[in-house]
C-alpha cells in the first residue's frame, strides 16, 4: 500500500493509476513545451547565423573591392 505524501492517506490501485495517467500528462505536456521552446530557439540561431554570415560576406566584398 502507498501512502498520499500531502493527507497520509492510503491510496487503492485505482487511485494509484490516476495519480500515475495524471503524471503521464503532466510529462507529456511538459516535453511539449519544451520542444516547442527548443525549436524556436534553434530557428532564432539559424536567422541570427545566417544575417551574420550575409554581414560578413558582404563587408569582405567592399573590403575585396577596394584592393
Amino acid at each position: 500500500m502507498k501512502k498520499n505524501a500531502t493527507t497520509g492517506k492510503i491510496l487503492d490501485t485505482y487511485e494509484l493509476a490516476e495519480l500515475i495517467e495524471a503524471l503521464q500528462a503532466d510529462v507529456q505536456n511538459l516535453s511539449s513545451v519544451v520542444g516547442r521552446i527548443a525549436e524556436k530557439e534553434l530557428e532564432q540561431h539559424s536567422v541570427s547565423a545566417l544575417a551574420i554570415a550575409v554581414g560578413l560576406g558582404f563587408l569582405f566584398g567592399m573590403f575585396m573591392r577596394r584592393l
